[in-house]
């Protein structure tokens, strides 16, 4: 059996995806050199995926490891084979040079399995609702144009903390959101065709989800869902939108795990050179993250061990909810701090 074939057979024993987005996503999006898979008796036990991307922290990037599809067979649950799947895959990430790895859990059960791995949940959506009754200002400062990838790579970098998706990525988004029977929205600017808004959501029979807003301005924002309000008659609108510093009403998304805090720092430092910290890591799983990391004038240096006063005594996990938080977080513990932003995987 092929790995591929193996994995095939795991995924549809533990998720109730469509036969038609199954076969979409084995036939364009899989791939071998991203898959991983252990076996019993030559049996697939348990398969994982584990896709590199890039994470913009301000005006740096990191390396980030990005797991999904994690199934087991129903006969091998509960003999830890997905939890050293899943140490193996934290390790590549590390050894790859990622600086942290993320998932979307499954269910809500599945958090407290990942905690016990060292992911911490830092990723939330702010869910907005908008009955039939609330109107949207279309504006005539903006035309709807058709979607493109150098439209959308502008919006997301316009995201302080955010995954980078490819172009391949993007064809992926588009024909993800067409199997859902979706909708998307982009909204430029009149005058200049500079890009404002790009809106993915799916159409049910009560209401529509905007599973991202990619947005300029507030007023971008509400001329896409004008738009979007035109063309779905009197349903509700769902928008999953970023935590601000007053979140409404927070969503957990999903959990990091630092597998490699080094060039995490380095980033910081780089961003933010008057940053001053000594900082002592703890790690159960990787042990050359057992270390201080010195950070200093916009350098970073590890050691595994330093005279200097530590200033922060922390596990990974802890790390990630103080840097992945918002900005009063961050300032308890002098140091750079950032709500971040993980949309549009195929979840």
């Amino acid at each position: 059996m092929s790995t591929q074939s193996g994995i095939r057979k795991l995924f549809e024993k533990s998720f109730s995806e469509s036969t038609d987005w199954t076969d979409w996503y084995f036939n364009n999006v899989y791939s071998d050199g991203n898959a991983m898979i252990s076996y019993v008796n030559s049996q697939p036990a348990s398969c994982l995926m584990l896709d590199r991307y890039k994470f913009k922290i301000a005006s740096q990037q990191v390396g980030m490891s990005y797991i999904s599809c994690c199934a087991t067979a129903p006969q091998f649950r509960g003999h830890g084979h997905m939890s050293r799947l899943l140490i193996d895959a934290l390790l590549e990430s590390a050894a790859g040079g990622a600086a942290f790895a993320s998932l979307i859990p499954a269910n809500r059960r599945l958090y407290f399995y990942y905690d016990r791995l060292g992911f911490s949940t830092v990723f939330y959506s702010d869910e907005q609702r908008y009955t039939s009754l609330h109107s949207f200002r279309s504006g005539n400062d903006y035309i709807e144009l058709s979607p493109s990838y150098d439209a959308f790579h502008a919006l997301e970098c316009g995201r302080t903390a955010t995954v980078i998706h490819s172009a391949t990525d993007f064809d992926n988004i588009l024909a993800d959101n067409r199997l859902d029977s979706g909708i998307v929205i982009y909204k430029a600017e009149k005058e200049t065709s500079k890009p404002a808004a790009m809106l993915f959501a799916t159409v049910g029979q009560h209401a529509a989800v905007v599973r991202d807003l990619l947005s300029a301005s507030e007023a971008a924002s509400e001329s896409a869902l004008a738009s979007l309000r035109e063309r779905i008659g009197e349903r509700m609108i769902i928008v999953h939108t970023l935590p601000g510093e007053n979140p409404f009403y927070l969503k957990s998304h999903g959990m990091v795990r630092i597998v490699n805090p080094l060039p995490l720092f380095e980033a910081i430092g780089a961003e933010h050179p008057s940053t001053e910290q000594v900082i002592r890591l703890r790690d159960p799983i990787i042990p050359d993250n057992n270390a201080v990391f010195i950070i200093h004038g916009g350098h970073v240096e590890r050691s595994n061990s330093t005279m200097r006063r530590i200033t922060l005594d922390v596990n990974v996990d802890i790390l990630a909810k103080i840097i992945f938080n918002s900005r009063r977080v961050g300032d308890i513990f002098s140091i750079p701090s950032f709500r971040p932003s993980m949309s549009l995987m195929l979840d």
